[in-house]
């Protein structure tokens, strides 16, 4: 998993404990620190994300290319892929573990925000990483 998926997370752990302000002025730094870089990257006419990261992720690359209607079906062979996989079943698992015990540690409200940001890192994966 990578850093940025729990960086994500860890916004949506912050507005699960209550401090949404915070979560979405810090959501909208990175938004505006992306976006900036984005058009930089465009206006030197380079991709707006590395080719390494394309090649590794075909849900990137149509993104990128504005290829919107084959994203859902990138994200779908993606998902049956890890599926596929012994890790990715174990780590699908593993998030519906981390999901019911979110649901039912209600008095735990910490063991809640932990579980929910694992849990969301990890369906990032699922969706998005590869296995090879």
């Amino acid at each position: 998993m990578r850093f940025e998926g729990f960086a994500g997370a860890a916004l949506i752990a912050v507005a699960i404990r209550g401090h949404w302000t915070r979560a979405i002025i810090t959501g909208a730094v990175i938004l505006t620190l992306v976006s900036g870089h984005a058009a930089l990257m465009a206006s030197l006419g380079l991709p707006l994300v590395p080719s390494s990261v394309m090649v590794k992720s075909p849900t990137t690359a149509a993104a990128v290319s504005s290829q919107y209607g084959v994203i859902f079906g990138e994200l779908l062979t993606s998902l049956q892929a890890s599926l596929a996989d012994r890790q990715g079943r174990i780590l699908a698992i593993a998030i519906v573990a981390l999901i019911g015990g979110a649901i039912f540690a209600r008095d735990r409200t910490q063991a809640r925000t932990v579980a929910c940001v694992v849990a969301t890192a990890s369906s990032a994966h699922l969706l998005l990483g590869r296995w090879d």
